[in-house]
């Protein structure tokens, strides 16, 4: 049986991610929209929900499967129902000597938000982005332009394929109950298979959405491969989202603006990240002092 410490964690996971992924896709962008000047005209927020629709509905989808899975695993806890929000302890590379860091859901988001960036960069400078990029199709500042072809589209589509994947994965756990696979041959077939066939869905995806636009067939797959395979080999969803944001970010910026303008932005992205961490280093390490001067 799960317990109810367990049962509390999974419930307090899926409302922060709900939460989060509605306020990352749809309120700062709408903010930035309304109250910062992003919209040109206040009378285009009509038409900026209709454009969204079809992200709106991705997330909406997305949001409602993992809603079912969870549920699901809290009412039978042996069933095969299965997702990964942040669940390192039944993923492969959190239990090996030198990434059990993973197993801290602040640490992983800190190396997330300072590795991606710094790829982001990267890939400015050689040209290189994974996915396509929604079309803003309504007047629009260029701040404007880069919160809104950044977002719904980035956690609305990591949300549905991520939904997929965990329906996969729900599959491959009957599948390892019915044939009696080990755990890790469960985590291998999982982390092969499952990445193949979701970056196939992501290039059928980008074909039809973003038709038109040149995008390198063999990128988009191994961003949809590669992002599912960190997802299960980690257990933690948070790498491929943030990696889905900082790529639409940083593809609208090199559109929008010169590479100096960019290598600005970017700096002062890294400067807050570092203030962030040393704030984080300097909590953990009065937290352990009172804890060690308590005992």
């Amino acid at each position: 049986m799960v317990s109810n410490i367990n049962k509390t964690r999974e419930i307090l996971q899926l409302i922060a991610l709900i939460i989060s992924s509605l306020i990352v896709a749809f309120v700062i962008p709408t903010i930035i929209g309304t109250a910062f000047g992003g919209f040109e005209q206040l009378s285009v927020l009509d038409i900026y929900f209709q454009k969204t629709l079809v992200y709106t509905l991705f997330l909406i989808i997305g949001l409602l499967i993992i809603i079912s899975l969870v549920v699901a695993k809290l009412i039978k806890p042996d069933s095969p129902a299965s997702y990964i929000i942040h669940d390192p302890k039944n993923a492969y590379l959190p239990n090996i000597k030198g990434f059990r860091w993973l197993n801290s859901f602040r640490r992983t988001f800190l190396v997330a938000i300072i590795l991606f960036p710094i790829i982001g960069l990267l890939s400015i400078t050689t040209n290189t982005f994974f996915t396509g990029l929604p079309q803003t199709e309504f007047q629009v500042t260029n701040a404007g332009k880069v919160a809104f072809e950044t977002e719904p589209a980035s956690t609305s589509e990591t949300i549905f394929f991520g939904a997929i994947m965990f329906l996969l994965l729900t599959l491959f756990k009957w599948l390892q109950k019915k044939f009696n696979w080990s755990n890790n041959t469960f985590l291998l077939m999982s982390m092969f298979f499952i990445s193949i066939i979701i970056g196939l869905l992501g290039i059928g995806y980008h074909s039809i959405r973003y038709e038109g636009q040149e995008r390198n067939i063999l990128a988009v797959f191994g961003f949809f491969s590669i992002g599912t395979f960190l997802t299960i080999s980690t257990g933690s969803l948070i790498f491929w989202w943030i990696w889905h944001i900082s790529n639409n970010f940083f593809g609208i910026l090199k559109i929008l603006f010169a590479k100096e303008s960019i290598l600005l932005i970017t700096s002062l992205i890294l400067f807050i990240i570092l203030i962030i961490i040393i704030i984080y280093f300097i909590n953990s390490k009065k937290i352990k002092q009172n804890k060690d001067f308590s005992e």
